[in-house]
């Protein structure tokens, strides 16, 4: 398994590290522990991506789009994507433009972190640096 989903703060900012090489099938079981963490969650609901240790994903954007589905946008804050992949972040952003979603993308984790702690004065700031 090329990926890991954990509440990074509990029902808030959910936690998704994608590594090494990540299937069309993982991508799918991947999305579905997603949205189910996000109905668990209290809105609205942060998702961090780290992907800057993946290196391999599926990249083609419809069958992409075919495979996965968007949360609920009433749910869902940001979210914020590490990686400084060129296709993947190309990928990315056509993907969350049809579905009408907030992200943005950074290089490292830290500077994530940073922007989340901006745009949410509701979360605790030190829990993310810690």
């Amino acid at each position: 398994m090329a990926y890991e989903v954990k509440w990074y703060i509990e029902k808030r900012v959910l936690s998704v590290r994608q590594h090494g090489i990540v299937t069309m099938d993982e991508a799918r079981e991947l999305n579905i522990l997603v949205l189910v963490h996000l109905m668990e969650g209290v809105a609205p609901i942060h998702v961090v991506v780290d992907v800057t240790e993946l290196k391999a994903f599926p990249n083609n954007p419809i069958a992409l789009k075919r495979a996965i589905q968007s949360g609920d946008p009433a749910r869902v804050g940001w979210t914020l994507i590490a990686g400084v992949n060129p296709i993947l972040r190309y990928v990315t952003s056509l993907l969350f433009k049809f579905w009408k979603v907030r992200y943005r993308m950074f290089a490292t984790m830290d500077e994530v972190y940073a922007f989340l702690g901006q745009i949410d004065e509701s979360l605790i700031v030190s829990k993310l640096e810690g």
